[in-house]
């Protein structure tokens, strides 16, 4: 695509990849449709990220798991990942993953990206908006297990950026036997 612009956004956490954010920062200087954005981002942004772009890229040699992954998922966003790691086995068939093996497959991929919907309804603003429905056994601001943080968090930043978000979820208020007590009361 013509109108692409590739973000290289995150830090470096293990030192011996150092020189090689070195090498990027000297390349990406030459490069006006290359952004290196070298610094650690907060959950909230990295949600921000993911619900701004078209396509989420990890280029990965290894791993066995990816939150990043999940949440490009979860935000139907395309992700282009490397075929030697295991996030096929995470992700099963998700919609817009597109796996790559060599250099000329990633190149392919990144030429045949396409706008994602959500992408499109910022961009004209007659499109419908895709209203977004989550399903919880509990929802709340207090609710502490780790998927329901993740959830709340994630609902308020769509609904910070547009997006219409239903939740429908039980009126416990106890999440270890998950009564409704709430409802009666």
């Amino acid at each position: 695509r013509t109108d692409a612009h590739l973000y290289i956004v995150g830090s470096v956490r293990v030192p011996k990849y150092q020189a090689y954010l070195d090498w990027l920062q000297q390349h990406v200087v030459q490069n006006r449709k290359v952004t290196l954005i070298d610094q650690f981002i907060t959950d909230y942004e990295f949600d921000r990220w993911i619900a701004a772009v078209d396509a989420v890229v990890l280029p990965y040699k290894e791993i066995s798991s990816s939150g990043v992954a999940a949440r490009a998922v979860l935000y139907n966003r395309q992700l282009i990942y490397n075929a030697a790691t295991s996030l096929q086995a995470q992700l099963g068939n998700a919609p817009g993953m597109t796996a790559y093996a060599s250099a000329a497959e990633l190149a392919t991929a990144l030429t045949d990206l396409r706008r994602s919907p959500l992408s499109e309804a910022t961009i004209n603003p007659e499109t419908p908006a895709m209203p977004l429905l989550f399903v919880m056994p509990w929802f709340g601001k207090d609710v502490r297990g780790g998927a329901e943080i993740f959830i709340f968090a994630l609902c308020e930043n769509l609904a910070r950026s547009g997006t219409k978000v239903e939740v429908w979820t039980t009126g416990t208020d106890d999440v270890t036997v998950r009564s409704n007590k709430k409802l009666r009361d």
